[in-house]
């Protein structure tokens, strides 16, 4: 049987306390043998670092000024040493069996990266008044690296995140991969549930404060001028996630 990969998570933390040890706990529960979790603090001014220490298992900690996510994500590429790449934040979960069902499709070497579906999760209030989680809408397939399993010399090849954007730097740098040619390898499957969290950077903002138009708008354009069509997202046999 084929050694399992080494895989290096990062999580970009700001102001995370409420749901980083459940986050992190997704990712223990999926009982691979070889992670290395890497915790980049954007500056907390909440219990974060509490949090970190009370962790059930170590994990690499930096704490920096706040420059935004994609200045925390790229610290933890650098910091990262596995073969495989993954991202999570702290607000998010992976579902069970998403290492699972990812890391065959990083068998093929030609492939770069490996792109589940994303799951909207909305917070409940049971009966017995402990929050919970359920879904809201479909499974929807967005470019999402949290989404996502990545080869590190991706990141050599097309450039880091873009740390003057804010939001939406994850889909600029997608883009931006997918006009260079990435290879990417669609999954039947779910492999983030994205919480949908008041407390984010990105609820309840209008699409135009997002930014989002003008990213799309900004690679349209470059495109146009560079003559380039997209690389297709590769998509498995069968439909839909499950």
């Amino acid at each position: 049987m084929p050694e399992a990969p080494a895989i290096s998570v990062v999580m970009p933390v700001y102001n995370g306390e409420r749901f980083l040890a459940a986050a992190i706990a997704s990712v223990l529960a999926q009982r691979h043998p070889a992670l290395e979790i890497i915790i980049v603090d954007d500056g907390s001014t909440d219990a974060t670092p509490e949090v970190v220490k009370a962790l059930p298992a170590p994990v690499r900690y930096v704490r920096q000024e706040n420059q935004g996510p994609a200045a925390a994500r790229a610290v933890g590429i650098r910091m990262a040493r596995a073969d495989v790449l993954a991202f999570i934040d702290a607000d998010d979960l992976w579902p069970a069996d998403k290492l699972e069902r990812q890391l065959p499709v990083l068998a093929d070497s030609s492939v770069d990266i490996a792109m589940g579906y994303t799951q909207p999760m909305v917070m409940t209030r049971p009966a017995d008044d402990i929050p919970a989680l359920r879904p809201v809408f479909r499974p929807r397939l967005a470019l999402s690296v949290g989404a996502s399993l990545f080869r590190p010399s991706v990141f050599e090849r097309f450039g880091q995140f873009d740390e003057n954007i804010r939001m939406g730097e994850d889909l600029d740098w997608l883009l931006r991969a997918r006009e260079g040619g990435v290879r990417i390898r669609l999954v039947n499957a779910v492999t983030l549930l994205y919480r949908v969290n008041p407390d984010s950077l990105t609820f309840g903002k209008d699409t135009s404060e997002l930014a989002f138009f003008r990213i799309l708008k900004s690679s349209v354009d470059r495109r146009r001028v560079e003559g380039t069509v997209l690389a297709p997202l590769e998509r498995p046999l069968g439909r839909g996630a499950r």
